[in-house]
């Protein structure tokens, strides 16, 4: 008996403590308070000009103390040797001469290794397009040492754009064939002006 009438006690202070929170707690009413010094405003100044820059290779790590070789264009010259017209088009005939240097610790075979030129436009519309190459050397034989320094040439016909402000890209082992110490040094670039 002594546990119901405690049971009773409990559920009658429990139901009155619900009725209180129901009906008779304080409410207090929600008021949004704005600081106009604190408000923030989005400006728009143009609609988006986003222009994409042309990739660029990841720096690479160098171990000089690898046995590899590192064939580095040092120059390239353009000679013009005259245009023909074939069907109403300009075809100029030039000769590419460079000169390639082993700067690497160990020797290359200058048969594995070839060199390619593109043509470059900026306007109306970047373009890149390609322009003659050769092997280094087209028979077995010649090694490029360390230290050695290669010159060489080759002849190539295209159809140029004069008045788009051309430019010739040179590209040795432009396809990675052979494993350098330095990948970054592999490529130069001329206007062409003839």
């Amino acid at each position: 008996m002594k546990k119901t009438i405690f049971l009773f006690i409990c559920l009658f202070y429990l139901a009155s403590l619900l009725n209180a929170q129901i009906t008779g707690a304080t409410r207090y009413p929600l008021t949004k308070k704005t600081d106009p010094s604190k408000t923030q405003t989005l400006q728009l100044n143009q609609t988006n000009t986003y222009i994409p820059k042309p990739p660029t290779q990841p720096t690479q790590v160098i171990d000089m103390n690898a046995a590899l070789p590192d064939i580095k264009l040092v120059s390239f010259k353009i000679n013009y040797l005259g245009s023909q017209d074939a069907n109403g088009e300009i075809i100029y005939n030039y000769e590419i001469n460079y000169v390639l240097k082993n700067e690497g610790n160990i020797s290359v075979a200058a048969d594995s290794i070839g060199v390619q030129g593109y043509l470059s436009y900026q306007t109306p519309v970047p373009t890149t397009i390609s322009a003659c190459g050769a092997l280094i050397n087209r028979v077995p034989g010649l090694i490029l040492t360390p230290g050695y320094t290669h010159r060489g040439y080759y002849r190539c016909s295209s159809k140029i754009d004069r008045n788009n402000n051309p430019v010739y890209m040179l590209y040795v082992d432009n396809n990675n064939t052979v494993k350098e110490l330095n990948e970054q040094n592999n490529m130069a670039q001329l206007p062409i002006t003839f």
